[in-house]
């Protein structure tokens, strides 16, 4: 399972996917959900591994 992000309205963001690799990395992906208010641009990544404290 992944972890999702909302980043903006997909009427201010012209390409959701390139939006959500360049704020969370390569494998982040996106999609506009069009949600009535203009869409909302959804991104999907891996979630971040917790590092041990020893």
């Amino acid at each position: 399972m992944g972890c999702i992000q909302i980043i903006g309205k997909c009427i201010k963001i012209p390409d959701c996917s390139a939006s959500c690799r360049k704020f969370l990395g390569p494998q982040a992906s996106g999609f506009c959900d069009n949600d009535g208010a203009g869409g909302t641009c959804i991104c999907t990544y891996p979630c971040p591994i917790k590092e041990t404290h020893m």
